[in-house]
């Protein structure tokens, strides 16, 4: 298999793929994802639950990409709603929309775009039902080729955690709820959505980007330290008109502090963007948005172990590895 070599420069979209040659069981499956102890039959209602919501994803998405323009994709609590706030506020400033519609859910690209529209069709999509397990993750991602594809990542410790809050407070399946009721230092671990899940479709993903010629990574905490310079590149990937003025204004628009309140005053038309079931804090879609805010959830040997995680198995093209395991920070990547 290829291992990707992170590489950027001050022109490029997002990162480009370098290559070199290691092992196959080197970047194979992240872990072996540990079961949390339950009850057997709503784990086997779980693999059904997963099965089937797997096979509608992927049917949808091959529909859908008919109409797309571009592709936007993303492990579940990676960020993208923020993302697809401030890419919407970009076109709603450039076509004179309705700011409290965001764009490009799948009823809107159900049709193929209007003869003589102006606004590109974004497919937002996750790829994978957040609950396949490890082993059923598919590498195969022949179907998106031929339109450009940004990825959005995130630190896969951070993605399970706000995972684990969304079961918890957000899910309306009782058995994706009953996952979350033990501790999230056993969720992350779980084969269903945690650690060992996220590592696996980042690498398949790393894989077939470098097969895919209109392919680039663009990382949720160079999003948040740098959202001027990573918002326009991000919106040029995709085709979508941007000025530095018109991405200040998104950025401005879609801050966390601002969207929370958005959020609670039911500001957006789609449900999407409403508080969960108990309307606490951990129930809004917007929750914290913290960079590197998981570490606060352990001790300090989970955080060691996880971290070894995710230096010795996922691909350094994310650039992930903590600072003593070989990695550098973001801070550093960018200096």
């Amino acid at each position: 298999m290829l291992r990707a070599q992170l590489a950027s420069s001050p022109g490029e979209s997002g990162m480009a793929i370098q290559s070199e040659t290691v092992s196959q069981s080197e970047m194979t499956a992240a872990a072996d994802g540990r079961k949390i102890p339950g009850n057997t039959v709503i784990d086997r209602i779980l693999q059904l639950n997963s099965n089937f919501k797997s096979w509608r994803l992927d049917r949808r998405d091959r529909r859908l990409l008919s109409n797309a323009d571009a592709v936007v994709i993303s492990f579940p609590k990676s960020g993208r709603t923020w993302v697809r706030v401030m890419l919407s506020r970009l076109c709603q400033t450039a076509f004179d929309l309705p700011e409290d519609t965001l764009l490009w859910f799948a009823k809107d690209l159900a049709k193929p775009k209007a003869p003589g529209s102006p606004v590109p069709q974004i497919l937002f999509s996750h790829d994978v039902n957040a609950m396949t397990p490890t082993h059923r993750i598919s590498a195969d991602k022949s179907h998106f080729a031929g339109l450009p594809l940004a990825l959005l990542s995130r630190h896969p410790a951070d993605v399970a955690v706000s995972r684990y809050y969304h079961l918890k407070h957000r899910s309306p399946d009782p058995a994706r709820r009953w996952l979350a009721r033990g501790t999230l230092q056993d969720f992350v671990w779980t084969d269903y959505g945690g650690l060992p899940a996220i590592v696996t479709w980042l690498n398949h993903w790393a894989a077939a980007a470098r097969a895919h010629p209109e392919f680039a990574i663009f990382r949720y905490e160079d999003l948040r330290s740098q959202p001027q310079e990573h918002l326009l590149r991000l919106a040029n990937h995709l085709g979508l008109p941007a000025t530095p003025e018109s991405v200040q204004e998104a950025v401005d628009f879609a801050a966390f502090e601002s969207l929370k309140k958005k959020e609670a005053e039911g500001f957006f038309q789609q449900s999407q963007m409403r508080p969960g079931r108990s309307r606490s804090a951990q129930s809004f879609k917007v929750r914290s948005g913290k960079v590197g805010g998981w570490r606060d959830n352990f001790s300090g040997d989970e955080v060691a172990e996880i971290e070894a995680l995710i230096s010795d198995r996922l691909d350094p093209v994310f650039g992930y590895a903590a600072e003593g395991n070989g990695g550098r920070s973001a801070a550093a990547r960018s200096a």
